[in-house]
């Protein structure tokens, strides 16, 4: 539920805050919604940052990979989750698994549904891909 809150702000900020909303096509609360939420977030788990994408804004680990990336090269790894075995599987340092793992375990929700949308995608591509691979074949075909 949402709850009015009243906020002042320095004019130049609010007028970044502005631009990002008009380039997002939201409202200025969204964007002061979003980011506040994701400084919350970046508090409770140093090292995150959240980054712009075509699929949206999605939690990394600051200069390394999405935080579901790791999470699902964790779970493809038989047996319990090692975070050294997926930091090399990944040839990422150990710090970055024990980040996306933290972060994983405030936010499970939102990574597994980034992670089940990547599936999907990829289930997705990988269809276009073949039913091109059949067109291809059958070009000149009589």
């Amino acid at each position: 539920m949402s709850v009015p809150v009243a906020i002042r702000f320095d004019e130049d900020l609010l007028a970044e805050v502005r631009l990002v909303a008009k380039r997002r096509a939201t409202s200025v609360s969204s964007v002061i919604q979003m980011f506040a939420e994701e400084g919350v977030r970046g508090l409770q788990v140093p090292a995150i940052v959240f980054r712009d994408g075509p699929a949206g804004r999605r939690a990394a680990v600051a200069g390394s990979l999405d935080v579901w990336e790791v999470i699902a090269t964790a779970r493809q790894v038989s047996g319990p989750i090692d975070p050294s075995v997926v930091a090399t599987s990944l040839g990422i340092d150990r710090r970055v698994v024990d980040i996306a793992l933290d972060y994983y375990s405030h936010f499970p929700d939102e990574i597994d549904e980034w992670i089940t949308d990547n599936e999907l995608e990829a289930e997705r591509a990988h269809s276009v891909w073949l039913r091109e691979q059949e067109m291809l074949r059958n070009v000149g075909t009589p």
